[in-house]
């Protein structure tokens, strides 16, 4: 789990009414060396938000034991920094507030490369939390971002290099945090409570490419059929 003021801290659970912590480490920061926010998970690396520092890689191959594997700098002008991050594939998506979404390579976990950007429009500003705030993945192709009273947007991460907008959701209030189930995206929108929109169209598996041509194949031998018929 990220703790605001204590890093990064691995507990056991195989007890789920007794969690014992088993390690913890702080992230190196200039600013707040300890501050972890967002986290994702992928083989044995965690990859964990800093703000006011970027993006932290952690190996907890060992919990007892973690140790940070590589680093990534947030971009110049986001402010505060990096405040979550969500993982597909070798890709890390990171959102940073006022700013927008980056895109990194995670290939080599201890070598984060950039891959693109996406910057989005930063309207407003709730106290000092800036947008965008939350990031989860829907599938292997799309991600919802919530972005404050710009409301939600989908996001096309089908080619890392060149993520773009899909959709974007209009919300009564203040996008805060994303969470899907099934069909339905869950958007907690501030005073104004939780919305949930359907994203079937963002959830349905695509048929592959084999099953194209079987289907295809199918329907040339359906039609031949009906012409000898004639």
């Amino acid at each position: 789990m990220g703790e605001v003021s204590g890093g990064m801290v691995a507990f056991d659970i195989q007890d789920p009414t007794l969690p014992v912590e088993i390690g913890r480490i702080k992230i190196p920061n200039e600013t707040y060396p300890k501050e972890a926010q967002g986290m994702a998970f992928k083989d044995n690396f965690s990859y964990v938000a800093n703000p006011w520092g970027g993006l932290a890689i952690v190996d907890i191959s060992d919990p007892a034991s973690m140790t940070m594997a590589g680093y990534y700098n947030k971009p110049q002008t986001a402010y505060p920094g990096v405040w979550d991050v969500a993982v597909q594939g070798d890709f890390a998506f990171i959102i940073a507030q006022r700013y927008g979404i980056q895109s990194l390579d995670i290939s080599d976990p201890v070598n984060p490369v950039f891959a693109s950007e996406l910057l989005l429009p930063i309207n407003y500003m709730e106290g000092n939390d800036s947008p965008p705030l939350d990031i989860k993945m829907i599938n292997a192709r799309y991600a919802a971002v919530t972005n404050g009273y710009d409301g939600v947007y989908i996001i096309d991460t089908s080619d890392p290099f060149d993520i773009k907008i899909a959709e974007t959701i209009d919300t009564v209030g203040y996008a805060w945090g994303v969470t899907q189930h099934g069909n339905r995206l869950y958007i907690a929108d501030g005073y104004d409570g939780i919305h949930v929109f359907d994203i079937s169209e963002y959830t349905a598996v695509p048929l592959p490419s084999s099953a194209l041509l079987l289907l295809a194949g199918i329907s040339s031998l359906l039609a031949r059929t009906r012409h000898r018929l004639r």
